[in-house]
């Protein structure tokens, strides 16, 4: 009885979330661009993340910078686009960390294309590292992209 209780214990830890990238659902006009930040909500001090990124059909990523807070923390960018998934690393070459928190740890810019019909963009595989090197797994996202009435 005790061994399954443990059993079930170990489960429902691993089954816990340690944080996620995300971002927010939108709302775009067919043929405009629109900003928006990548988010990280990470429950334990995090000194980089990588993950992939999907977008829907006419939607298309024209720039990613970091966030001024990412700068502070000496963080670098390196992104590649290979098919139809990007390949997203925040990373440092310091000890600096993103604490405990919600933050935005990118912007990225987006572009509508004119027959832009909505969709999800979907982040994937993300990977954080710990302050001890250990890997942090966060969970995937959907972001609800709508098509918003011409104006």
């Amino acid at each position: 009885m005790i061994t399954l209780l443990a059993a079930l214990a170990a489960v429902a830890a691993v089954a816990q979330s340690r944080g996620c990238v995300y971002i927010e659902n939108l709302e775009l006009v067919p043929d405009s661009t629109v900003t928006v930040p990548v988010m990280l909500a990470c429950l334990e001090p995090t000194q980089g993340l990588q993950f992939k990124l999907s977008l829907p059909d006419g939607l298309i990523l024209e720039e990613m910078e970091l966030t001024k807070r990412s700068r502070r923390l000496d963080m670098n960018l390196a992104k590649k686009h290979k098919g139809d998934t990007w390949n997203v690393a925040v990373y440092t070459m310091s000890m600096a960390s993103f604490p405990p928190d919600t933050t935005a740890v990118i912007h990225a810019t987006l572009r509508a294309l004119p027959q832009f019909q909505g969709g999800e963009i979907h982040i994937w595989k993300c990977q954080g590292c710990s302050q001890d090197f250990t890997t942090i797994n966060y969970d995937d996202s959907y972001t609800t992209v709508m098509r918003a009435a011409l104006p």
